[in-house]
């Protein structure tokens, strides 16, 4: 369409010049030029980036009514609102639909899609024979929730996230949220795995049986815990589960409990034997496995 205007411009600009004093020439060449600055305009509005939002929006603007939506919807009928009058009002609003289309693809096609699908890699620890630890692809998931939260904010940050504000805010909220619950769920892990080999130990158990009791209930808490989210695998659907997020809390507390007992145990042993101060917990531990066998020691 475009390269035709010009062509009828080129040949209108060929006339003779005795024509060209007409009235009829002088409205021609002003048609002609302003059909050069309406087509672009309409190129513009037909890309697929316009929504009916962009439409409602010329439509208030020009005060006239143009039946978009309408499957007999022509070309003279948009012709005939006054486009031109606030052309550049029509271009920022094009322009905006541009930067929208690619928001709103970011947001659906990158981020949306990717927690859609992201999955916890949930395997076995040393001498448990279910599901109890987070493990694998974590880390990844960790820096994903960065990279996407800081993504988003900079999206909330922009004028064209108007029509999907509302989204952002509430994802940006949501994967927080998840990546909250993530460092709080690792905690614990790393308690857990800390102590389950501890308190696993007929040793302790006799030496320490309300904190050896106490663990066994957590313990058991724990892997239902890491059975469901075995079962569930989805990160967004295992982070935003009520029960999740009510046990973490007591689970940490109850572990950190059991963590300051084992000290205070292993320092009453230190304190009787000073070269115990010299060792790590876990071969002070081992040793005092094998007390009552003065070769294994």
């Amino acid at each position: 369409m475009t390269e035709q205007i010009e062509i009828f411009g080129k040949d209108c600009a060929k006339l003779p010049g005795q024509l060209k004093a007409w009235d009829a020439y002088k409205e021609l060449k002003v048609e002609i030029e302003n059909m050069t600055e309406i087509i672009p305009l309409v190129e513009a509005l037909a890309k697929p980036s316009i929504r009916p939002r962009h439409w409602d929006e010329i439509i208030e603007m020009c005060k006239t009514d143009i039946p978009y939506d309408n499957e007999e919807f022509t070309l003279h009928q948009l012709l005939e609102a006054p486009l031109l009058k606030f052309k550049e009002d029509v271009e920022d609003i094009t322009d905006s639909a541009d930067k929208q289309l690619k928001l709103e693809r970011q947001l659906n096609e990158e981020i949306s899609a990717f927690w859609e699908l992201a999955e916890f890699d949930i395997r076995m620890f040393k001498g448990v024979d279910s599901p109890s630890i987070l493990s694998g692809n974590i880390l990844d998931i960790q820096e994903k929730f960065e990279e996407h939260i800081m993504q988003l904010n900079q999206m909330n940050a922009m004028r064209y996230v108007k029509p999907f504000k509302s989204i952002v805010v509430e994802k940006i909220g949501q994967l927080a949220e998840c990546q909250d619950t993530v460092e709080k769920w690792l905690k614990v892990q790393n308690l857990w795995t800390n102590l389950v080999s501890v308190f696993s130990s007929k040793s302790i158990a006799q030496e320490l049986p309300l904190e050896s009791k106490k663990f066994k209930g957590i313990d058991k808490n724990w892997l239902k815990i890491m059975e469901r989210a075995f079962d569930t695998k989805n990160v967004i659907q295992c982070c935003t589960n009520d029960i999740l997020k009510q046990s973490l809390p007591s689970l940490q507390e109850g572990l950190e409990v059991c963590q300051k007992k084992l000290e205070n145990f292993l320092e009453t042993k230190r304190s009787l034997f000073p070269r115990f101060y010299f060792i790590s917990n876990a071969d002070l531990l081992s040793i005092l496995s094998m007390g009552t066998d003065p070769n294994a020691v």
